[in-house]
């Protein structure tokens, strides 16, 4: 890398990137711009934004400049039109964006779209900033543009402009006629803004990737885009790394109110039904990323981290990261406000449904009637023809469905399906008490539900399913309890270390994880059903096991499914999260 100085920074700005280039009704006035531009020469600084207000107070301030300013600079110059559209997004409501289109044009010609993001540090701005430049762009380029009227923080603070942009990316890609009947997305799908707008765009294009989206983006533009905020810089880099250093007496905003507004635009780690964001390194910085690799936070929580820096809060995260992914404080656990969240009651009713589905197809496979299994033979042991079978039908179901259930669901709720799971990750500080209670809520109810179809579909008999099945007058209870406790706790670690732990999601990938997990299950499954005579094997799911009560016979032992299962997500917690020393790392 080329040393510091080479690479100096000015804290003058650079006289060819202050020329404007005034659109052809607006000429006249040259020496007028051409004195603008000599007395911002002249100037040391920049004119400072007050930093003593709070944000919709500032907001209200700088629209309202903005808009006399506007007013100056006159309507559309010919061959150009300007009109406003409404655009839906996730949550049933709609967002505006200012439409520039060329007026000019051919019939049969294909137009290019780009969708533009305004700055304003996530707090300011509308879709009518960068007015005189984008017109100038749609003339000289021939495109058209679209300026989204994003949601800001507080208000709506991170990851809601996200959510917007791939809203209005998608529609624009499915709906490009309705911007112009010339707009084509195969002629060119471009995606750009300037600072806190680039960095929006930026996290777009890389969710909207994620997500497998049929809007296919052709092209980014970048302006000034802040993807790499200086806590963030590697350690090799950061002797080079002077810009801002050396311009932060001219930097607009000034340091202070950029800290207010990424304080503003900040979403702490509170659980609330988004899928996972954290700081990227893809390519770096803290923009928005769909974190499915493999499928990381679907199995965990699906909710949201930002980590900014700057804070001490962040400091010490940022520099003393756990092995494991980083968990909320016991206050974020705790808080209830997430239960008013609609998102979170639809992905409960998405756990309730798949876990019916679930329970149902894995009770069916594996069911048989509700008599003791034949003893062992000396010749066999706990081998025999029909003892094996049977687990081994039970853990290849549990590989084929939790692979293909996961897979299937995890973007939508997250895929857990078994209260082991969600208490596990609640145990670990990745899962609100919100969510505990809305998911468990679900797949008991779902696993309950199963199991009435289950014997509605059997005659109306009892039966037994491996996994929720003991003769006490066989097997003690006591001596069971142990073995769901070690089988849980194992399932926990090999589950866990699979679909959580950022290091193995990269070795993993996102194919790869589901089918791992399904292994973890399906091979405890089969490797407890011959801990004793007696004794189905670990339940490993109680919602499964509440299916196969409610269905069958509803035993006094039941509780073992619960007792052992949440004592095992305590003692993975304190393992796996909380014991591990913490490691110094760099981002």
């Amino acid at each position: 890398m080329a040393p510091s100085s080479e690479i100096l920074a000015s804290a003058q700005p650079d006289p060819d990137f202050l020329q404007v280039c005034a659109l052809p009704h607006q000429q006249s006035d040259k020496n007028s711009t051409k004195n603008d531009h000599e007395q911002i020469l002249k100037s040391s600084s920049p004119p400072p934004l007050p930093t003593n207000v709070d944000i919709p107070t500032l907001r209200a301030t700088s629209n309202k400049h903005k808009n006399e300013a506007r007013d100056a600079l006159g309507g559309p110059p010919p061959n150009l039109t300007e009109r406003d559209i409404e655009i839906p997004v996730r949550d049933g409501s709609s967002i505006l964006a200012y439409v520039y289109s060329p007026s000019d044009v051919v019939p049969g010609d294909e137009l290019p779209i780009f969708l533009f993001f305004h700055g304003g540090g996530f707090c300011l701005g509308t879709r009518h900033d960068d007015m005189e430049s984008n017109r100038i762009l749609a003339l000289k380029a021939g495109i058209i543009i679209v300026c989204l009227d994003y949601r800001l923080a507080p208000e709506c603070p991170f990851p809601q402009a996200i959510h917007d942009g791939v809203d209005a990316l998608q529609w624009i890609a499915q709906n490009p006629t309705q911007l112009h009947p010339s707009a084509s997305p195969s002629a060119g799908l471009i995606i750009g803004g300037t600072s806190a707008g680039a960095n929006i765009a930026n996290g777009v294009v890389y969710l909207n990737r994620d997500l497998g989206s049929s809007a296919k983006v052709t092209g980014q533009f970048l302006g000034v885009g802040p993807l790499l905020p200086p806590p963030f810089v590697p350690e090799k880099y950061k002797d080079d790394y002077v810009s801002h250093e050396q311009n932060k007496h001219v930097t607009i905003p000034p340091e202070e109110l950029a800290r207010a507004f990424v304080v503003a635009n900040r979403r702490k780690a509170r659980d609330s039904g988004d899928v996972e964001a954290r700081p990227s390194s893809e390519p770096s910085g803290p923009h928005y990323q769909s974190y499915s690799q493999p499928f990381a936070g679907r199995l965990g929580a699906n909710q949201a981290y930002v980590v900014e820096g700057g804070t001490s809060e962040d400091d010490h995260l940022l520099h003393h990261a756990p092995d494991a992914t980083p968990h909320m404080s016991f206050w974020e656990l705790m808080d209830m406000r997430p239960i008013k969240n609609l998102d979170l009651w639809k992905a409960a009713l998405i756990e309730g449904i798949g876990t019916l589905l679930f329970v149902y197809i894995t009770i069916w496979v594996n069911i048989s009637p509700d008599i003791a299994p034949a003893a062992p033979t000396q010749r066999f042991g706990s081998f025999d023809n029909a003892a094996f079978l049977g687990p081994l039908i039970g853990g290849m179901t549990n590989l084929i469905f939790i692979t293909l259930f996961i897979t299937s669901f995890g973007a939508i709720s997250g895929a857990h399906f078994n209260p082991l799971i969600t208490f596990a990750t609640f145990c670990a500080r990745l899962c609100s008490l919100p969510r505990l209670i809305l998911y468990v809520a679900a797949q008991i109810g779902g696993g309950a539900l199963a199991g009435l179809l289950v014997r509605a579909s059997w005659g109306g008999r009892d039966f037994k399913v491996g996994g929720c099945w003991l003769f006490t007058d066989i097997v003690p209870p006591k001596e069971i309890f142990v073995v769901e406790l070690v089988s849980a706790t194992l399932l926990l670690f090999l589950a866990f270390g699979v679909g959580l732990d950022p290091r193995q999601a990269k070795i993993i990938g996102p194919a790869l994880g589901p089918f791992m997990v399904g292994l973890s299950v399906g091979t405890m499954s089969f490797a407890s059903a011959f801990a004793r005579y007696g004794y189905g094997g670990a339940g490993l799911n109680p919602a499964r096991c509440m299916g196969a009560f409610v269905g069958s016979r509803f035993p006094s032992w039941h509780w073992i499914h619960w007792v052992a299962d949440g004592i095992a997500c305590i003692i993975h917690g304190v393992c796996y999260y909380f014991i591990p020393p913490w490691t110094e790392v760099r981002q």
